[in-house]
């Protein structure tokens, strides 16, 4: 079974490594690859590459910063705030 791709694009580089780590270690874990951008540029560069994403988490800022670049993955904001 190949692996899914969850793109996590966020600002903040702690958040985003919390999340991933979460994700990493969580039950269904070994389901998902995680690939996180807290730069706008570097992740408008992955879109346009035309690199796979079956699910994209993505902060609203990181999403008007990517311009025109089209998603043809789900976009479900973070939810996970880590204490």
């Amino acid at each position: 079974m190949r692996k899914l791709d969850l793109i996590l694009a966020v600002k903040e580089a702690e958040y985003a490594r919390r999340l991933a780590d979460y994700v990493r270690d969580h039950a269904l874990g070994e389901s998902w690859r995680v690939t996180a951008f807290t730069n706008p540029q570097a992740l408008r560069q992955y879109f346009k590459g035309g690199y796979p994403a079956d699910l994209v988490a993505a902060g609203p800022e990181m999403l008007a910063d990517i311009g025109d670049c089209r998603l043809d993955a789900p976009v479900a904001p973070p939810r996970f705030r880590p204490g």
